[in-house]
């Protein structure tokens, strides 16, 4: 029984760390998703408003 016990807990201490790094991986990825994302419609839009901003 105790053997088990310890194995459960290192277990749960095991998942809590993945747990942990993978939300910590996640939130980086998708702050560089973000990054990216906003910079290319930043780009996109400073483009755009070059092209029409003349024709108008």
């Amino acid at each position: 029984m105790n053997d088990l016990n310890h194995i459960i807990a290192n277990a749960s201490v095991l998942g809590l760390l993945m747990l942990g790094i993978w939300l910590v991986v996640t939130i980086i990825i998708i702050k560089i998703i973000t990054i990216i994302v906003t910079n290319t419609v930043l780009d996109v839009i400073e483009k755009r408003k070059g092209r029409n901003w003349w024709q108008k």
